[in-house]
């Protein structure tokens, strides 16, 4: 026997339904308790949720970059850039300088938008690190002041108007 009339009475008013659901919620909510270390959940450390956020982040802007090359490669700019993708994937250290040489010659370069000029100095800067890589040498090498600007820097200043040559 109940000993709250009002209880009582909603027990007598509540369709079968409705007596289900209320414990089917009762039985979700005891499953959530946590009676020791073993039932709680894994939560993970601020450093876990900063590198999965890091990775999320990568992915998306990887996700972004192949798209803006995926486009240029689709323009009417694809036959140009496509000849550009295979100077650079035939890059060997003593060509960078040619490589430099290529790119301030390429008309359709100097003619195009800010937006293409970065992804193809994206694209130039990712093989010139790769190969520098795969070679042994440090990712980034940029010259000293007084010293003779890099490959890598004559292309960024005739792409984009940035450094110093």
């Amino acid at each position: 026997m109940m000993d709250n009339a009002f209880l009582a009475l909603a027990d007598t008013q509540l369709t079968a339904a409705a007596k289900a659901r209320h414990r089917a919620a009762e039985k979700r909510a005891a499953k959530h308790v946590v009676n020791s270390d073993a039932d709680a959940p894994m939560v993970p450390s601020a450093q876990e949720k900063a590198q999965q956020e890091k990775s999320v982040t990568l992915r998306e802007w990887k996700r972004w970059r192949r798209e803006r090359s995926d486009m240029l490669l689709e323009g009417p700019l694809s036959r140009e850039y496509k000849a550009l993708l295979l100077l650079v994937g035939s890059l060997a250290p003593e060509s960078a300088p040619a490589l430099a040489s290529y790119v301030q010659r390429c008309e359709w370069l100097n003619g195009s938008d800010l937006d293409t000029r970065h992804i193809i100095l994206s694209v130039v800067d990712d093989a010139i690190v790769r190969l520098r890589m795969v070679h042994g040498l440090a990712p980034f090498d940029d010259s000293l002041p007084g010293e003779e600007p890099t490959a890598f820097e004559r292309i960024r200043k005739h792409l984009t108007g940035v450094g110093a040559c």
